[in-house]
């Protein structure tokens, strides 16, 4: 069943999104622009990423990456996978946006929506990949993998626990911070 949404942005120096609009208000709370879509099962459970040209992406609960136009309008959408659900993307340098979908791995976009390569994971991608300052991404299925800029695998680590569903956090010095399902199980590595 599909039922008409809204996402909302507020643009001060905040971005606000909840799960059923979008509107950009002015610093006096003037609605600027306002974008509708029709979204499935609950809306949107991601946090928008924003691009150098003001592009705002973000995904839908029925498996769909958005490109706004930072006037409201809309660049385009592309169909991951049967639902992203708290896939927040992620922007590289050159702005290639990262988003992981549950089933179908890591995908890489280019800035005009076409896909610049897909990583065909070993378990399900529950989390925003992390980016390092050399480009590699890093991410969580069922185990804790790094991957190059072009999309192959740089390592893999597994057994470290059976429910990483977390998002990576990355260190001034390399650590790599990742939550787990037992807290026996987390650390850094």
């Amino acid at each position: 069943m599909k039922t008409t949404g809204y996402i909302k942005v507020v643009i001060l120096t905040w971005v606000i999104f909840v799960s059923c609009c979008a509107e950009v208000l002015a610093e006096a709370g003037d609605l600027v622009w306002k974008f509708e879509m029709e979204v499935g099962l609950e809306g949107i459970n991601s946090s928008p990423a924003i691009g150098a040209d003001g592009s705002i992406y973000f995904c839908t609960t029925d498996g769909y990456l958005y490109s706004l136009k930072n006037d409201g309008s809309m660049n385009w959408r592309y169909k991951i996978s049967s639902n992203t659900n708290y896939m927040s993307p992620s922007i590289g340098y050159d702005g290639t946006i990262y988003v992981g979908a549950n089933v179908n791995g890591l995908y890489a976009f280019n800035p005009d929506g076409s896909v610049k390569w897909q990583y065909v994971s070993n378990g399900s991608v529950n989390s925003s990949p992390a980016i390092g300052m050399d480009g590699t991404l890093y991410f969580t299925d069922n185990s804790l993998n790094a991957l190059n800029s072009d999309g192959s695998l740089k390592w893999s680590i597994s057994g470290i626990s059976s429910m990483l569903l977390c998002s990576p956090a990355l260190g001034n010095d390399g650590t790599i911070y990742i939550g787990s399902g037992g807290v026996s199980q987390s650390g850094c590595f």
